[in-house]
């Protein structure tokens, strides 16, 4: 029971540092800031249950999935990049590329369920936790770095709360310069694996 405890512990710290919620609240905050705590939440639960099932698919056929279709990690790195890309300049220069009713939607699923929540670096963790600890260790480490997540951003509000309006301005627009960045990062990453 003991191993299993600590094998469980090593899991979860494997998918949940990766996952990175507290560094994805300010993205959020950004990317909601026009919403009420309501939608905002609203939009939260959509991203989580995407995300879940993102990370529950690539746990049970992800390595054979991406075999398939000769699809490499790198190449999600890039997709993921240009993605984070596009939603750090529309963050930073106020720029709408969204139509605004489907925009909650799309916020839900890009970026939040992915590359934010369920990432390139996440679904490689993923992959590599159910081959290293086995299926039922990997989903129940998953499991609970999701829930964790997803309570981290239900508490985004309060933490709108104590920053205030102009605070929100401030801090979105560094975090989109921030959110360019890793992108930036991430298409680097995975220009130098596969050229490189």
């Amino acid at each position: 029971m003991a191993g299993f405890i600590s094998e469980l512990i090593r899991a979860f710290l494997s998918i949940f540092v990766i996952m990175d919620p507290f560094g994805s609240v300010p993205v959020l905050l950004s990317l909601t800031k026009k919403y009420s705590e309501h939608d905002r939440n609203r939009i939260v639960a959509n991203a989580v249950w995407i995300a879940s099932i993102i990370l529950l698919i690539f746990m049970v056929i992800g390595k054979p999935l991406l075999d398939f279709f000769s699809i490499t990690i790198d190449s999600f790195k890039i997709a993921g990049g240009i993605i984070l890309l596009i939603m750090g300049v529309e963050i930073v220069l106020d720029l709408q590329f969204r139509k605004e009713q489907l925009e909650d939607y799309k916020i839900a699923v890009v970026p939040l369920a992915t590359p934010l929540i369920t990432g390139p670096g996440v679904l490689t963790a993923a992959i590599i936790v159910v081959a290293r600890y086995g299926f039922l260790t990997g989903i129940l480490a998953a499991a609970l770095s999701i829930i964790i997540t997803w309570i981290i951003f239900l508490r985004a509000g309060d933490i709108l709360k104590i920053l205030g309006k102009q605070g929100t301005e401030i801090l979105s627009k560094i975090m989109g310069m921030v959110l360019t960045a890793i992108a930036v990062e991430f298409i680097l990453q995975g220009i130098k694996a596969v050229w490189g």
